[in-house]
């Protein structure tokens, strides 16, 4: 097993000081990993209750259809609007909500590592907040993520409780950097973010072109 270190390289085989180390610092990785693991407990997911909430608070016309117009207001449905829409009517009803929320219990997963890129007009964006912010039918079961862009663009979430990686779930995604008390990117990212991210076992790899 080699560690890299800057232009240096270790064998941990070698040297068993460094190779307690780097299990000791990696073991909260890899218990939040695509597994379940110890004091990560698999959110409690309502199905039913969160399409309910869903409709019942983007339904603008009361026909029991969200549509692409009233999905705009959740930005996690709509990016997954052709995965999430069964029948391919370009709306979603209640019961494909229901269905997509069902599937987060049957991954079996209190929390999975996310990495993320954010580039903008084609180079890393480095020193921006990137925030995964749980759709609001979703903010009683999963918690928010949140990261700093490094100098590749890119950023590792962790939630509020310091715990590495996001639950299974609908998410709104936000991206700030601060500039002498001014925000440099457009509201259409932040404020009136139209970026939307769904967290499963075979998504925790992000990437956001901005521009």
């Amino acid at each position: 097993i080699w560690l890299f270190r800057g232009n240096h390289r270790f064998d941990l085989m070698a040297h068993p000081m460094k190779l307690i180390w780097f299990m000791w610092t990696m073991l909260p990785v890899l218990l939040t990993g695509c597994h379940r693991g110890p004091g990560v407990k698999i959110p409690a997911y309502d199905p039913q209750q969160a399409a309910q909430q869903a409709v019942e608070t983007m339904d603008s016309n009361s026909d029991q259809l969200l549509s692409r117009d009233e999905l705009a207001a959740s930005p996690g449905l709509l990016s997954n609007l052709a995965s999430i829409d069964q029948d391919a009517d370009q709306q979603l009803s209640a019961a494909e909500i229901e269905q997509r929320v069902a599937r987060y219990t049957d991954m079996g997963v209190g929390a999975m590592s996310v990495q993320c890129l954010v580039y903008w007009s084609g180079q890393p964006l480095v020193g921006a907040e990137i925030s995964f912010v749980p759709e609001t039918f979703m903010t009683d079961t999963v918690k928010l993520g949140k990261g700093r862009t490094r100098n590749d663009g890119s950023a590792a979430l962790v939630t509020e409780d310091r715990v590495p990686g996001l639950s299974p779930g609908l998410y709104r995604v936000v991206i700030s950097k601060m500039q002498s008390g001014q925000e440099t990117i457009p509201a259409r990212y932040n404020t009136a973010t139209e970026l939307g991210y769904e967290v499963t076992l075979d998504s925790t790899n992000a990437r956001f072109d901005l521009e």
